[in-house]
């Protein structure tokens, strides 16, 4: 009743300023004589509340309300429809961000920035819907950071709409369509991209872990639990989203140049799990290489790192990295001894490279530390046009480069950029 009494007096509010705007005002002049007038009037910008704000805010059961740093829900939601419907429209808002996909097919990602006062939800169409079973999935992900939105918790949101012949059809997802789990296959604990945290947590992903075709209908997900509904932390306003959606472009890969990552060389970690040293042995004297980064939360090689209890002599490796340092030495055959001074310090631990050649066991392999870039910038790019192709496949899902071993990379034109394999990096250190 409240409702619709302030909603009546809005509107003669309304009315009223509208006549006040275009009704001609008389005044008396001097003369005697009327005098037509008109005014412009200024009226407030009055929002009509979108009922999105009632759709429930769900995420994976067992996880707290505001995990640490990043966290990854899979949600998979029914929609079971009586009849056919029509003009199917889906709105979607997630705190951080969110992946949809429609029985099986992608339908895009969001949403737009948002902060504690204002949300702007994303709205798909959907066209017409037959009757039976469809599925929504879902990729939640928390990841909040300083420049991108004001998060408070992670979540998702969505709603249906559309009309099954003369009845409006208006669902608000909750866990009664939906189940959910959280993505063991993301790392919940990533270093952050920026020190400050402006952009947010790095995100490492175990392909491995990762349910296969959780998207599609045919998953069976009678083991999920159904998903949670998290409490409400914000009063924020949510609107219809005020920019064009992201769009999807298929992008051809023109490959200008491809290689292998350091072939020859081992590439291995020293950490409190497995010590502070590495030994191995040569059955003659050969050439040994090692290769080290001299970066932020590293050791300084020149210092800190020792070969049979010696400091060795190190310089800027070849190939314009700037931080990246190499030494050289020939060893007798024999036992030898790679160590590290000090590695508590160094909690991430020390990641480093060791030529192959004549060596009889390889170093501790990489482990499972949250900040796994410093790997990528160790690896000299050695070229070798075999090591991957560009295919016309799949120009139309934007996946046409194909890697033919492990540890490689490809170079597109006009760019710096160079694609990594990420899930290849397991096969380090691989044997010769």
């Amino acid at each position: 009743m409240t409702h619709k009494f302030l909603r009546s007096i809005l509107h003669m509010l309304g009315m009223v300023a509208i006549l006040l705007t275009t009704w001609p005002q008389t005044s008396w002049a001097q003369t005697g004589s009327v005098v037509q007038q008109s005014y412009q009037v200024y009226l407030p910008l009055v929002q009509t509340r979108d009922n999105f704000d009632a759709a429930p805010a769900l995420w994976a059961a067992g996880s707290s309300q505001t995990p640490p740093t990043h966290e990854v829900a899979l949600l998979r939601c029914t929609i079971n429809l009586g009849t056919a419907a029509s003009r199917i429209e889906l709105d979607m808002f997630a705190d951080t961000r969110y992946e949809v996909w429609l029985n099986g097919r992608s339908l895009g990602r969001g949403p737009t920035r948002f902060s504690q006062v204002r949300r702007e939800y994303d709205t798909f169409s959907l066209g017409d819907l037959v009757a039976g079973q469809h599925v929504i999935a879902v990729l939640g992900q928390w990841a909040p950071n300083l420049r991108r939105s004001e998060s408070s918790q992670p979540e998702v949101q969505a709603r249906l709409r559309g009309s099954t012949g003369q009845t409006a059809l208006n669902v608000m997802l909750g866990p009664e369509h939906c189940r959910a789990i959280k993505a063991a296959a993301w790392r919940s604990d990533p270093v952050q991209i920026h020190i400050h945290n402006i952009l947010g947590p790095s995100e490492q992903l175990d392909l491995r872990s990762l349910p296969q075709g959780w998207q599609q209908p045919s998953f069976m997900d009678a083991h999920w639990p159904q998903a949670m509904v998290q409490s409400r932390r914000t009063q924020a306003t949510y609107q219809a989203r005020s920019i064009p959606l992201l769009a999807n472009v298929a992008m051809p890969f023109t490959l200008r140049e491809a290689g292998q990552l350091m072939p020859g060389f081992w590439v291995g970690e020293l950490t409190a799990e497995t010590g502070s040293a590495y030994q191995f042995g040569l059955a003659q004297p050969t050439n040994v290489t090692l290769m080290a980064l001299e970066a932020p939360r590293q050791p300084v090689p020149q210092t800190s790192v020792y070969l049979n209890d010696q400091a060795l002599t190190w310089h800027a490796a070849p190939g314009g990295v700037p931080d990246l340092r190499r030494a050289t030495i020939n060893l007798p055959a024999g036992q030898h001894q790679l160590s590290l001074a000090d590695l508590s310090s160094y909690p991430e631990g020390w990641v480093f490279a060791i030529s192959q050649t004549g060596i009889n066991s390889a170093p501790p392999p990489l482990g499972s530390s949250n900040n796994p870039g410093r790997r990528m910038l160790i690896p000299e790019l050695v070229r070798d046009s075999t090591a991957a192709f560009a295919s016309a496949a799949n120009v139309e899902a934007g996946q046409n480069l194909v890697f033919t071993r492990g540890a490689t990379y490809a170079k597109p034109p006009h760019s710096p950029l160079i694609c990594l394999p990420m899930a290849r990096l397991d096969e380090w250190p691989m044997p010769s």
